[in-house]
């Protein structure tokens, strides 16, 4: 176990949550006018994305340009209900993201936007373990950017060399390496538990 250890920085994306981005997409395409592959550059590979998660564009306007995008040719409800419920709650992880809360200060540490935030911590309930959330829509930048991270230790005062964190993206691990933090590689949906105590508890 690491010594001294008192914060505990989670990713939201794969840690907490699934993203669903077959049901998404299926969704969406029922009512599109392009064919796959151009309706999936538009979804995935779209610098809208960047900019709503580094909170230079607004969600309305955001909602407006994809839409317009994807040729939708349903509602706006119809297209922005299943972009937000990309997501969902990983309950076991959550559950012990909550027991952990208990012995360390936890934070979470997000590539996300207004929309997609509101749907977690509405869904997963994160204000009741995490007192420190650093999203990217909210302080300009996305990991692996190094910014994020000095936001995260600046907020929650914590000190790298007592924190882990804990992502899904190796690049984001790295640059959480190179700040100091005890920083792993979460495998895509793990049971967040299981991860704890086979790699966590026995370093």
């Amino acid at each position: 176990m690491i010594e001294n250890l008192e914060s505990v920085f989670l990713d939201l994306g794969r840690v907490l949550f699934h993203l669903n981005y077959r049901e998404t997409f299926e969704k969406i395409f029922s009512k599109s006018r392009l064919d796959q592959d151009k309706l999936k550059r538009v979804l995935t590979y779209n610098g809208l994305n960047i900019e709503f998660e580094t909170g230079k564009i607004t969600e309305e306007a955001f909602f407006l340009k994809m839409i317009h995008q994807a040729e939708f040719t349903g509602s706006d409800k119809e297209f922005i209900q299943p972009w937000i419920q990309i997501l969902s709650p990983i309950k076991k992880n959550l559950e012990f993201a909550q027991e952990l809360a208990q012995k360390y200060k936890i934070g979470i540490i997000s590539n996300t936007n207004e929309a997609h935030l509101r749907f977690m911590e509405k869904t997963g309930g994160l204000a009741a373990f995490s007192e420190h959330r650093i999203y990217s829509c909210r302080v300009g930048y996305m990991k692996p950017r190094k910014e994020i991270y000095k936001a995260a230790l600046s907020q929650s005062n914590a000190i790298p060399q007592r924190s882990i964190f804990l992502d899904d993206r190796e690049e984001n691990v790295e640059t959480a390496q190179s700040l100091g933090f005890h920083a792993y590689l979460f495998p895509k949906g793990e049971d967040l538990r299981k991860f704890w105590n086979e790699k966590i508890l026995h370093v």
